[in-house]
């Protein structure tokens, strides 16, 4: 994925010698692969027929190469809804999901409204009714949104006496826990264009990346989604944390062509410090994983036919509706577009 090239150039690139990326998407009816540890990513972007197919694939490496080390199970991982549903459950979060085509009964006002599956953020504002609810699920559809891929979700108010949010971020690489950053903004979406540091706060995020906060609770939410490669993103309520979401696809470290944002001397080299340190963590436990011999062998791998063939037509009609959308979306910002922000001004109105 574009995450690990970007990764692989800059903090990776010391240890890049020793990945090989495959995208599922070149997946053919016979694979080969070669021997190594297997990193199974971004299965929550996979389409339904996409997951089925590499859960095959993950079957076929396990028969035809046992003896290779495998993260993220495929059959085994949750993905957000329902790692986010459990943690409510099990008690490790206070607040609870829903999907936006069902909404429970309990549900606790201000809500937001995300994807189900992507890591955008959120799609709205807080909203504090279902009214306000309806008319933004109404609004989202107009833009090419489908009710069965939005989640509403429980706000929780994480900000200190000084209103400020934080969004603690932690790496799984298999027995692993490597703390990354700590984000601080006094918006409730924390990210990194918001991301507002000051020299208190710099020094916090050091002491936060040298540390062992939260340990217990990050593997307990690792093991509870099955997940052994991703980044857990939380924040902390009451001194209790509350994870926000896994990514198993995450962006490592600012991508080459991203600048950083102009913070002053005496905050940068903090900050670089503490992520020096830490990626230096992340690269040996990505090190530790590797146990591949010096010639390591290929093995191919047949997988069903008609499973290809099905996961073909599904990227298909996904990218035609993007296509869809992308179109709309030109339509109602273009010069002659008043009759869709007409209709759009209309509807929006009525709700």
């Amino acid at each position: 994925s574009f995450t690990v090239a970007n990764y692989l150039q800059v903090r990776g690139k010391p240890i890049a010698d020793r990945f090989a990326m495959r995208h599922y998407d070149d997946l053919t009816s016979e694979p080969q692969l070669t021997g190594g540890t297997q990193i199974f990513s971004a299965i929550d972007q996979l389409t339904p027929a996409g997951k089925a197919l590499v859960g095959e694939l993950w079957d076929r490496v396990a028969e035809a190469a046992p003896g290779w080390a495998r993260l993220n199970n495929p059959h085994l991982v949750l993905l957000r809804q329902p790692f986010l549903e459990q943690m409510a459950e099990a008690g490790l979060n206070s607040f609870q999901v829903f999907p936006a085509a069902a909404p429970g009964h309990s549900l606790r006002y201000p809500v937001f409204l995300r994807e189900r599956d992507r890591h955008n953020g959120p799609l709205t504002g807080l909203l504090d009714s279902a009214t306000a609810v309806q008319r933004a699920l109404r609004a989202l559809r107009l833009r090419g949104n489908r009710v069965a891929d939005l989640l509403i979700v429980e706000y929780l108010d994480t900000a200190d006496t000084a209103g400020y949010f934080r969004k603690y971020s932690a790496y799984r690489v298999g027995p692993a826990i490597v703390r990354t950053h700590l984000m601080t903004s006094g918006d409730w979406s924390v990210k990194s264009n918001t991301n507002s540091p000051t020299f208190e706060l710099a020094c916090e995020e050091s002491e936060y990346l040298h540390g062992e906060a939260h340990e217990a609770w990050l593997r307990q939410a690792f093991e509870l989604a099955s997940i052994d490669f991703g980044r857990i993103d939380y924040g902390v309520l009451d001194g209790r944390p509350q994870a926000w979401e896994i990514n198993m696809n995450p962006t490592i470290g600012r991508p080459p062509d991203k600048a950083p944002r102009p913070v002053s001397t005496e905050i940068k080299e903090i900050r670089e410090a503490a992520r020096t340190h830490a990626h230096r963590l992340l690269r040996e436990a990505f090190v530790a994983l590797d146990a591949s011999p010096a010639n390591p062998p290929t093995v191919a791998l047949a997988l069903p036919a008609g499973l290809v063939r099905a996961v073909q037509r599904e990227l298909a009609r996904a990218r035609r509706r993007e296509q869809a959308v992308a179109a709309l979306q030109r339509a109602f910002h273009s010069p002659l577009g008043w009759p869709v922000r007409a209709v759009y001004g209309k509807v929006f109105r009525r709700m």
